[in-house]
């Protein structure tokens, strides 16, 4: 019988994925790599020390925790390469969950709560981690593929049945998400459509971002960037 790891390790491609540690530039992006690490989990320490026990109720928070965790795993990956694949997978969730967290912050949330007294910190999580993630992009040779996607559904679907019994039992955490009204599902049914598109958008720029490549590079990346 197939063990669980086996089974998560083909539904993922894990095998078939290299390049989480491959760049034209390498000790540019090592140099990178380490100041983001640095920085994500200096913002995971930052963030627990201002919410304290309420710290895994933000979404906002499992972002940080799934940044800092790809930078610690890539770092990893140039002296354990086995866990490379799994940096790779995870670079792909965490760049399209981080998008989906700033956009619906910026946009449903900061207009209508008063942030001010730790902005400097609001926007260094609902933007200076995503930063990170995007200034990586043109180092490595992490491909989006599509059928990725679902790995971002998972963890957003893990947040909400944590999510859920808090914001019956105690208060909801965001203003559109109380399951008390039809907002919730709206809200909602973006989220879901924005990770999709936010996947679909990762192979159109992996697409353009190798565009340059010869015509043999081109035939052997061309089943990651249709996928």
């Amino acid at each position: 019988m197939e063990s669980w790891s086996a089974t998560l390790a083909r539904a993922l491609d894990l095998e078939e994925l290299s390049g989480a540690t491959e760049s034209e530039k390498p000790r540019l992006q090592l140099i990178q790599r380490y100041v983001s690490f640095l920085l994500s989990v200096f913002c995971v320490f930052w963030g627990v020390e201002i919410t304290t026990h309420v710290y895994v109720v933000f979404l906002t928070h499992w972002g940080c925790i799934l940044t800092a965790l790809y930078f610690t795993l890539v770092l990893t990956a140039y002296g354990y390469p086995k866990v490379g694949p799994v940096a790779y997978v995870l670079y792909e969730t965490t760049t399209v969950l981080e998008t989906l967290i700033c956009l619906l912050f910026w946009l449903t949330v900061y207009p209508f709560v008063d942030l001010h007294v730790i902005f400097i910190y609001t926007l260094s999580v609902h933007a200076g981690l995503l930063l990170l993630l995007l200034l990586d992009y043109p180092f490595n040779r992490i491909r989006f593929r599509l059928r990725h996607f679902w790995m971002s559904i998972l963890v957003l679907a893990l947040y909400l049945v944590m999510y859920i019994p808090v914001a019956f039992l105690i208060r909801p955490i965001y203003p559109f998400v109380t399951f008390t009204d039809v907002g919730t599902v709206v809200v909602l049914a973006v989220a879901f459509l924005m990770v999709f598109g936010g996947h679909w958008l990762g192979v159109k720029a992996d697409q353009y971002k190798y565009r340059n490549t010869t015509v043999a590079q081109r035939f052997e990346l061309g089943p990651i960037l249709k996928s």
